[in-house]
């Protein structure tokens, strides 16, 4: 045997790193009323989401594409685990499956991480987007008005107290303001 054949025999028994260590399914889901899965999944965020523009849509897609793969994720562990259990030696089988079982579990993270951020950043979005509610102030009691302080002249440069009013305006909260008489002076 040559040298060269040598390392091709040898290239052959080591494990190859790149290979899918998961199996792969055996046939995929059965489509319902015409609908391949993603169709619904699909429409059903669509409904529920109801995206305004681009950006929206965007990530409700990304959401669709994470729970999809996340389905798929949980069919390939099943095939896993029917092999294993089907096995003549399970604890062998187990062993076999376990860099499956541990690359299934790290994407099943990577998946649910992909999906809480687009719905996070779609909420984000949405309140970034939102109109802000006008301020609306409480007009004064009738007959008292606050009256705007009278603009400075060029010929006064000396600091004056300012003058008191008869009332006050209170600001309660965003929207809100309340107009009180002011304590006698």
């Amino acid at each position: 045997m040559s040298r060269k054949e040598r390392r091709r025999a040898a290239a052959a028994a080591r494990p190859n790193p790149i290979a899918d260590p998961c199996p792969s399914p055996v046939a995929p889901p059965p489509a319902t009323s015409g609908h391949t899965e993603k169709q619904q999944l699909r429409e059903t965020y669509l409904a529920r989401f109801q995206p305004q523009d681009a950006a929206e849509l965007a990530l409700v897609e990304e959401m669709i594409t994470a729970q999809l793969r996340q389905r798929s994720l949980a069919t390939i562990e099943e095939t896993a685990f029917e092999q294993i259990t089907s096995a003549a030696d399970p604890a062998a089988a187990f062993e076999a499956q376990s860099k499956c079982l541990a690359a299934i579990e790290r994407a099943r993270k990577g998946y649910a991480l992909q999906f809480s951020r687009a719905l996070a950043n779609l909420t984000k979005l949405r309140k970034a987007t939102k109109p802000a509610a006008a301020t609306k102030i409480a007009p004064p009691p009738a007959g008292k008005t606050a009256q705007p302080a009278p603009a400075p002249t060029a010929s006064s440069f000396e600091p004056t107290a300012p003058e008191p009013s008869l009332a006050t305006l209170l600001v309660d909260g965003p929207g809100t303001a309340v107009y009180r008489e002011s304590p006698p002076l």
